[in-house]
């Protein structure tokens, strides 16, 4: 009489032994532990994407010994080491050995056969593993650096983390291009994951176009296994739009001349300036001063009444600047002082 031998595919690893036979109806009835931690029926088709599975195996008492064993993705390479002619049924870890389908054997022997050399009943199960990162960039234009300050900012990126990883790997470049295998080609630096947060902290020292991508390790005895890379996020970086210091190289009036130096140097566009008296008046147009390129412009105004003045600076923004505007007080006298 054949007994019936159950097992259970849970977030880890499996049996070994490496002799497939055919599949016996009956001799075996399984569940696997979902990535949420709850049984599904093993089922043509089952799909999980645990990178740490475990498989359990049940027996009825009384029930004889058997062997059992999983094999990875290759259909060649064992995923687990090996149950071979015991009773033993705890938990066997499975290594992640890439994507794909793994398949499970199991084979029961009479509870009389303790040297195991007729197989009683038999079963080939396969489930498929099908793991992966996915990153979400912050939407539109993102800051580098608050105005006024010359210390980058942490930006968040989020992050779909997989069940079961053992670890992350996270690359990023300003100007990236993704290379045939998904990674970024040439030179890239590392990211680290905050696990608690679901989040990966990037500080990003230059404005530009920054591209990155992550992976997930599994946990493997025999090298080491990753999920694909993930689809490309895409940050546009840029800078606020401030002033390192603004000068009046010609400062006697009534007609005066300012200097403008902008921290971003890289950008491009024109200034528009305005000036007003006092702190409350209202602001005049003094026209548009360009930007050179090492980000510095000039603009030549006249004033004729001496007192307190506001200057205002906008800029419309450009590929690596931000929107913005600047308001600095000057007084004027017969030349001109900063306030």
């Amino acid at each position: 009489m054949r007994r019936a031998c159950r097992w259970w595919i849970a977030a880890g690893s499996v049996a070994a032994g490496t002799v497939l036979v055919p599949w016996t109806a009956g001799a075996v009835t399984s569940n696997v532990i979902g990535d949420d931690g709850a049984p599904v029926p093993v089922t043509a088709g089952l799909v999980i994407r645990n990178m740490d599975a475990k498989v359990i195996f049940s027996l009825a008492p009384h029930e004889g010994l058997i062997t059992a064993a999983v094999i990875g993705p290759d259909g060649v390479t064992p995923a687990a080491s090996p149950l071979t002619c015991t009773s033993y049924t705890g938990p066997r870890g499975v290594d992640y050995r890439g994507n794909g389908v793994y398949t499970v054997v199991v084979q029961s022997f009479l509870p009389n056969d303790h040297n195991c050399t007729a197989v009683a009943g038999a079963q080939i199960v396969r489930y498929s593993v099908s793991a992966s990162v996915a990153l979400s960039p912050p939407a539109g234009r993102i800051r580098i650096r608050r105005p006024g300050s010359f210390s980058t900012r942490v930006v968040n990126v989020p992050i779909a983390l997989n069940p079961g990883a053992l670890a992350y790997e996270v690359r990023y470049a300003r100007g990236g291009a993704i290379g045939p295998d998904g990674a970024i080609a040439g030179a890239s630096s590392e990211g680290f994951v905050d696990r608690a947060k679901s989040v990966v902290p990037l500080r990003l020292t230059r404005p530009g176009r920054w591209v990155i991508v992550a992976r997930a390790k599994g946990y493997s005895t025999s090298g080491q296994f990753f999920t694909p890379w993930s689809a490309p996020a895409v940050i546009r970086a840029v800078a606020p739009f401030d002033l390192d210091r603004v000068s009046f190289p010609d400062s006697r009036g009534p007609s005066y001349q300012l200097r403008g130096q902008i921290k971003e140097r890289s950008a491009r566009g024109s200034v528009s300036i305005s000036i007003a008296p006092g702190r409350k008046g209202k602001f005049r147009s003094l026209g548009r001063a360009k930007i050179r390129r090492n980000g510095v412009f000039v603009k030549r105004f006249t004033v004729r009444q001496p007192g307190a003045y506001r200057v205002r600076y906008r800029f419309a923004g450009s590929a690596t600047t931000a929107k913005g505007q600047v308001v600095k007080r000057i007084r004027i006298s017969r030349q001109v002082f900063f306030g």
